[in-house]
């Protein structure tokens, strides 16, 4: 159920004078209709007529379709509509959208289909291979174009996390990328972002094929930047490969180096180090090796 807000003095008297004391919400408390060009000659209308519903209808022959609005995350205040092509289409789409908590927004969004004339909802994939996002659902819902990406973000106690999701060749909605913790405490401690923003930790940004499988862990700062790897230890074996093969190269104790990747076991982290005369030094370097906390490495 949508949650109620204080009415002024009119707003209840008007609800008095026009419902006869029945428990209809104020105007004010429903999403403001909506009527907007989808492309192609048409145009559609949104309303919500109710707590717990909206209707959304294709004008001129096309279909009108009831939808359900009182799901997990539509609790919220300040409902309203957004429109844009969320799914790239060449066709404009539809959003509604609620409030909750102090940040977060909840976004049901619904797209047009072309063929059938009708307004379906675009879900998030389900099912044992597909991974799952941070924000479980679409939140603070953006639309990159150019990317052809849509960005769901959301807050959870002092962090904020981005899911990222794109379609893939027969249209079908994917999570693209996620962000992850790093869950080694220690490790934390070697890294920090390249500009400050905000002091979070830094994270994985992990990356999946449209069938769900982690092509890759990038490191990341808080907020998205680059990350950085400290060296606390006198001598840091530099290997050319996540192996236990003997390094030829080290770096030392002082040196900070760009923190690119984290191996799936998260025993290896890939570096770039940018030597003086050298230029740009690539390698990986086993996490066992940094020593302890930042300020007692040896």
């Amino acid at each position: 159920m949508l949650m109620q807000r204080l009415r002024t003095p009119a707003q209840l008297l008007l609800c008095v004078l026009c419902c006869h004391g029945s428990p209809a919400i104020a105007d004010s408390e429903y999403a403001v209709p909506v009527t907007f060009a989808v492309g192609d000659g048409v145009t559609a209308k949104a309303v919500q007529v109710d707590d717990s519903h909206i209707v959304i209808s294709v004008l001129h022959g096309g279909a009108t379709t009831r939808f359900e609005i009182d799901g997990e995350g539509d609790g919220g205040t300040n409902p309203h509509f957004e429109t844009a092509d969320y799914n790239f289409d060449g066709h404009r789409d539809l959003a509604f959208v609620t409030e909750y908590g102090m940040v977060n927004e909840s976004y049901r969004i619904f797209v047009y289909d072309v063929t059938a004339r009708r307004f379906v909802e675009l879900r998030i994939p389900e099912g044992k291979n597909q991974p799952t996002g941070n924000c479980g659902g679409f939140s603070g819902t953006s639309v990159k174009a150019a990317e052809r990406t849509l960005y769901s973000a959301c807050r959870s106690g002092p962090m904020w996390y981005t899911d990222a999701y794109r379609f893939d060749t027969a249209g079908k909605l994917y999570l693209y990328q996620s962000s992850a913790d790093i869950p080694d405490e220690v490790l934390q401690t070697h890294l920090d972002g390249e500009v400050d923003t905000g002091g979070g930790p830094v994270s994985q940004l992990l990356t999946y094929s449209s069938a769900g499988k982690i092509v890759s862990r990038r490191l990341q700062a808080y907020g998205g930047g680059k990350a950085n790897l400290h060296v606390d230890v006198a001598r840091l074996p530099l290997h050319d490969a996540p192996t236990e093969t003997e390094a030829r190269r080290y770096l030392v104790k002082g040196d900070i180096a760009r923190a690119e990747e984290i191996s799936g076991d998260a025993r290896w982290i890939k570096i770039q180090y940018r030597n003086s005369s050298k230029g740009a030094i690539d390698g990986w370097v086993k996490v066992s090796d940094l020593g302890g906390a930042a300020d007692g490495g040896q």
